[in-house]
């Protein structure tokens, strides 16, 4: 293993015991707000338009602030304070979720948690990036997201065993206490680097990466609809907090399971070409979750879904950390981790707020969208063979990975 990819396998533990505190949330609130007092400004809205507003309200801020945090990391030229200032903020507002009664609260906590948790996303993409050597994208990707859903996948889980034992407050709290262990973990063993841009270089972000964001988006948007409507399922389908978080569970197992092997097989063939392929499946798979009549359907779906997320996250995300020119790397990088933010805020206000429940709208959206995102990148998106040759051929063309591909030797 090189010095580059044993940093990148200990960013990705540091963000292990943050995926599991943040995970343990997610099927929780929309249940939690049930027991909340609504107030006057939203006695009017269903539970399943306050699961929209709050999941949508926080995936807003989380992609708001990652841009500016990009930017900002860029021309600082520093990483670090980004990451353990919002994992840390954002365990005291795990804390806080424990000490509430009014849905009002809920919501503003949530937006600020966005926030402190999106500081970390951009400068923590860009030590993944920075490190990432040359035609191994994929398969970095695939290690650092491997090893966070794994937090993800289980924190679900442990998130709904831990409400049904101890209810929803000693949930929060032990959400907070594993932000304030990752927090600690990156202070001690996440290396800084210097990574300014080169002389006369213009800090600009390449198209592709935007096409890449735009595939990522549309995936979350199908994907997460589904939680503005656990309240429905639960009401309809008898759904259990167990098996709500199975739901999202097992779309981040099958994810978690499959990101390795994803990438791997993305470096080896050709990392433009696998986003297609996954692209094309992704559109029936997601179109068919209109059609679940039951929670056995929808966890099927939910798996399947995780198993075409794994190839276009570590196939758009290599692209990415292989081609991330220097001075902007953080900047480039926000491209995937807004597009995700984004998505994810989008599909519950589609899912809570735009469609009635049992709608097909909230999966037929980004079904249909898929087709112009596939389009542009056959067009756009150069091969990684082509833009390899073009890279060595053209003085002009960004070399991503020239000074981590020196520094990552092997030891």
């Amino acid at each position: 293993m090189s010095r580059g990819e044993s940093v990148i396998w200990i960013v990705a533990f540091c963000r292990f015991a943050e995926a599991i505190g943040i995970g343990m949330v997610i099927p929780i609130l929309p249940i939690f707000l049930l027991d909340l007092e609504s107030g006057p400004t939203f006695s009017g809205f269903t539970p399943g338009e306050q699961t929209g507003i709050l999941f949508g309200c926080a995936g807003l801020a989380i992609a708001g602030v990652q841009l500016v945090a990009g930017r900002f990391s860029d021309r600082l030229d520093r990483r670090k304070v980004f990451i353990w200032g919002g994992l840390l903020l954002g365990g005291v507002c795990s804390l806080s979720f424990s000490i509430i009664d009014h849905y009002s609260q809920l919501l503003t906590i949530r937006i600020l948690q966005g926030i402190f948790l999106g500081l970390t996303f951009s400068p923590m993409m860009a030590i993944i990036a920075y490190h990432a050597p040359q035609g191994r994208g994929g398969r970095v990707l695939g290690v650092y997201s491997t090893v966070r859903l794994v937090g993800f996948s289980s924190g679900p889980l442990v998130g709904g065993f831990m409400s049904d034992l101890a209810g929803y407050r000693a949930t929060f709290i032990l959400s907070a206490i594993l932000l304030f262990v990752s927090t600690a973990m990156v202070l001690a063993w996440v290396p800084e680097h210097r990574d300014p841009a080169p002389p006369g270089k213009r800090r600009r972000v390449p198209l592709v990466f935007w096409i890449n964001a735009s595939a990522i988006f549309l995936m979350m948007v199908g994907v997460s609809p589904v939680i503005s409507l656990f309240p429905y399922y639960k009401s309809e389908f008898g759904a259990s907090e167990t098996q709500l978080g199975l739901c999202y569970g097992g779309f981040v197992a099958a994810r978690c399971l499959l990101q390795y092997p994803c990438g791997l097989y993305a470096d080896r063939l050709d990392k433009k070409w696998v986003l297609i392929g996954a692209l094309v499946l992704f559109m029936p798979i997601v179109l068919l979750q209109g059609f679940a009549r039951g929670m056995t359907d929808l966890i099927v779906l939910r798996v399947l879904l995780g198993a075409v997320s794994a190839a276009i996250t570590t196939s758009a995300g290599g692209i990415a950390a292989e081609r991330s020119p220097p001075g902007v790397r953080a900047s480039a990088m926000s491209t995937n981790t807004l597009a995700f933010s984004l998505g994810v805020s989008v599909g519950p206000v589609i899912g809570g707020l735009l469609a009635p429940p049992g709608s097909l709208l909230p999966f037929a959206i980004p079904a249909g969208a898929t087709v112009l995102v596939m389009m542009a990148v056959i067009a756009l998106v150069p091969s990684d063979r082509r833009w390899s040759s073009g890279r060595s051929e053209s003085s002009t063309q960004p070399a991503s990975s020239a000074a981590p591909a020196q520094s990552n030797a092997p030891a």
